[in-house]
């Protein structure tokens, strides 16, 4: 009972988290583009990795590498986002980034203009942090059947959500995995598709008094 209840609680803040872990996230991305395009290019990612001791860091940049050797802050997110969901120690790995950043002498991030797609991408989590919190009609952190079912109406519905975000099938959405699902429709269908489900989520909840 003891482990489940601890277990509970570690996925309740992983939720109440999400934010501050995204803005720090925001925060390091936009130390690393020196040149301002959106894109940590490979010379930008290699400055940090060469400086590296843990094999978090580098992780976080072998994961999200593309072809063409960038990484661009949709991909950069939903690594971050999916080592929430894999309950890896996202705090290290950021704490690792930050340090580099400030041996590396680069400038305050916050003293730097963030790209378009930094600002499109971090309001996007936001807002689907929001509305995950407006689902979580008990506050346990987790989204549960009864509370997909009451917003969507269909157990057909329910259960499509379900086989879509769900992805340790336990039966319950986590915020990492709920935000990671609009990570995914960001990076692959763009970001104006991301935000028009959350608007009509969002549209759903106000009739429903939550």
């Amino acid at each position: 009972m003891a482990d489940n209840q601890d277990h509970r609680l570690s996925r309740t803040m992983s939720a109440s988290a999400v934010p501050g872990i995204m803005d720090r996230a925001a925060s390091v991305f936009n130390a690393l583009d020196l040149d301002k395009d959106g894109i940590l290019n490979s010379t930008e990612i290699q400055s940090v990795q060469e400086a590296a001791n843990t094999n978090g860091v580098v992780t976080i940049f072998d994961a999200c590498n593309s072809a063409e050797g960038q990484v661009t802050f949709a991909e950069f997110s939903l690594r971050i986002i999916q080592s929430l969901t894999l309950q890896e120690n996202v705090l290290d790995m950021l704490s690792s980034l930050e340090s580099k950043v400030s041996e590396a002498s680069l400038p305050p991030p916050f003293e730097r203009a963030k790209s378009a797609e930094v600002n499109e991408c971090a309001s996007m989590i936001l807002q689907a942090n929001e509305i995950f919190a407006r689902i979580d009609e008990n506050d346990s952190g987790l989204l549960e059947w009864e509370e997909i079912l009451k917003l969507v109406r269909t157990t057909e519905k329910a259960q499509f959500t379900m086989s879509e975000i769900d992805q340790n099938k336990d039966g319950k959405l986590s915020a990492a995995e709920f935000t990671k699902y609009f990570m995914k429709i960001f990076t692959v269908s763009g970001p104006d598709k991301a935000m028009a489900i959350l608007s009509k989520l969002d549209a759903d909840l106000t009739k429903i008094g939550r």
